[in-house]
């Protein structure tokens, strides 16, 4: 078996099923991610990335926390390194890994999914320096002062937004994706948000909008 741990999976999906110690039968590796020196193997969906315990340690206390308390010879070996499976989608893993590994990869990134993937993925494996740098990008497309919004009075993707507030504990940036939903109609707000909760208050708070 695979390596268990939180947030990880040591049973065999269908994308590992075909995967045996030592070979590569039913996954596809990631040459960008890919170091003949790695020291672990990560299986993300199909896609297997060879990398370093030294840099997943650095960047995300959830690894760092695993290594330490990994017991050695124990678990699944893949290509000569411990593998592990984890429950990410593959495209999410290998942003992760680049921003890693890439000098000023994470910096540029622009579009709104890229930088919403680095911000759930960091803050799942408790990466504190991805979880700021992802969020402080937000604050160009979602207000979260009444400053902010006097220079900028819109939120890009404001459903979106609001899942993603509340999926990485962002409450900041709730006022002005709710004003934004509000204003775009009631059809909006019951299509991209899926809480339902957050469905009424909004619909309520679109109607006082419209009352006032």
């Amino acid at each position: 078996m695979a390596e268990q741990h939180p947030g990880c999976t040591g049973e065999r999906g269908p994308a590992a099923d075909g995967l045996e110690s030592g070979s590569d039968a039913g996954v596809t590796h990631c040459e960008d991610l890919w170091f003949e020196d790695g020291t672990v193997v990560l299986q993300a969906e199909s896609t297997i990335f060879k990398v370093h315990r030294t840099i997943l340690a650095r960047n995300s206390t959830f690894f760092k926390d695993m290594f330490s308390n990994a017991e050695p010879d124990k678990g699944e070996q893949h290509n000569g390194c411990p593998l592990i499976i984890v429950q990410d989608k593959s495209s999410d893993m290998t942003l992760f890994l680049k921003a890693m590994y890439t000098p000023g990869y994470s910096e540029s990134l622009k579009l709104f999914i890229e930088i919403a993937s680095l911000l759930m993925i960091a803050s799942k494996y408790g990466s504190k320096y991805f979880r700021a740098l992802s969020t402080d990008k937000l604050r160009t497309v979602c207000p979260t002062t009444f400053a902010a919004w006097d220079r900028n009075a819109s939120v890009l993707e404001p459903g979106k937004m609001i899942q993603l507030a509340q999926q990485c504990d962002l409450r900041k940036f709730l006022p002005a994706s709710m004003y934004a939903c509000c204003q775009l109609g009631d059809a909006y707000i019951v299509d991209n948000i899926s809480n339902r909760d957050l469905v009424k208050f909004c619909l309520i708070g679109r109607q006082k909008i419209i009352d006032t």
